[in-house]
């Protein structure tokens, strides 16, 4: 704390400080000016100066939720997100409806959640997020200009409320809802059913348990009247199709306007490795190794790589343990050369 600072002869009071102070619990910074009067900031907090949507429309079918994405400046600004929480400090702002607050909820669609955005690689994309939005099942004919709004505490007794440019949100009735290749469907194909990615018109299916991109069976829900590749109609869990290039799907509503989908399936020949405790209890100890689990590996092409049922396993690491991804340390009931590495028991 500054006790006295030499002000220079004739200063303005309002304009000298006389006085720093630092609450040790809440790293409120407090000045002191000459004339008496106090200003405060918090040290450790971020508050957000804007919001940038990257994207200008959402289309939404019933029930269906769509997605896009948005900057947080500065990157390192932190506010709460979390759709649940009571304290959630984001929101959906209807444009253009009488106000009653200065937040307008829409009445056919919500915020249904926000996520952080991470790159091809797994690298976080500081301050950039992903918004999901929800179709309530209410009404078919909707078309609204959106805001979202951040209505932050800055730690200094002051709500301050930031608002993004709008985002138009339209109904749609000529929609790919959900897309899926099941393993009912496509025996000898898939280790595990494999959910598409949906964003705009671009729809990605790309996981190791598909083994092959040829003679698959997708199944899908769309609120359109037909679907089409090409000139053929496609049945939801009956067509056959080569995705080994991108496919184009074209959806066509009931006043036959078209939206056409590309459906990107990438199988990434990659090992697929399986663990499980018993009673699927999560490992909370990087020291007491949990005894009786299981693992198997399956090869690229369906076939098992390795299985042991007297699996042991822990945590591992020091700061990585803190991770959402944690490390783990495996111990195998023998010595065995697992994925190409020279045969050891850990």
């Amino acid at each position: 704390m500054i006790d006295t600072i030499v002000t220079p002869f004739n200063a303005n009071p309002s304009l000298i400080i006389t006085g720093i102070s630092e609450d040790v619990t809440s790293h409120l910074i407090t000045f002191t000016m000459q004339d008496g009067k106090t200003y405060s900031f918090n040290k450790t907090y971020i508050c957000p100066t804007s919001i940038v949507v990257l994207k200008s429309k959402v289309f939404l079918g019933e029930g269906s939720t769509s997605s896009f994405e948005f900057r947080v400046n500065p990157s390192n600004a932190v506010f709460n997100y979390d759709t649940e929480s009571e304290d959630c400090e984001i929101a959906l702002d209807k444009i253009g409806v009488t106000r009653n607050s200065y937040v307008s909820s829409p009445s056919y669609y919500k915020l249904s959640s926000v996520e952080q955005v991470y790159d091809e690689e797994g690298t976080l994309k500081k301050g950039q997020y992903r918004a999901y939005i929800t179709d309530l099942c209410i009404d078919n004919a909707y078309s609204d200009l959106t805001a979202l709004v951040l209505s932050v505490d800055n730690k200094c007794g002051e709500i301050i409320q930031i608002s993004s440019s709008p985002v138009e949100i339209c109904y749609s009735g000529n929609l790919i809802l959900d897309f899926q290749f099941l393993t009912k469907n496509n025996q000898g194909k898939l280790t595990e059913d494999v959910t598409a990615t949906i964003n705009d018109n671009i729809i990605t299916l790309s996981s190791p348990y598909i083994l092959s991109t040829t003679g698959l069976v997708a199944n899908f829900r769309t609120n359109g009247e037909k679907v089409f590749i090409g000139n053929e109609e496609q049945i939801s869990g009956f067509s056959v199709n080569n995705y080994d290039s991108p496919v184009e799907y074209k959806v066509v509503s009931s006043n036959n306007e078209v939206f056409v989908y590309k459906v990107e399936v990438n199988a990434s020949k990659l090992p697929v490795v399986y663990i499980n405790t018993p009673d699927s209890s999560p490992i909370t100890s990087k020291e007491v190794w949990t005894e009786n689990s299981s693992i198997t590996i399956i090869n690229s092409d369906g076939s098992i790589g390795y299985s042991d049922n007297q699996l042991q396993i822990r945590g591992r690491g020091n700061s990585t343990w803190g991770y959402p991804k944690k490390p783990y340390a495996l111990k195998l009931s023998s010595k065995t050369s697992v994925l190409g590495m020279p045969k050891h028991k850990r």
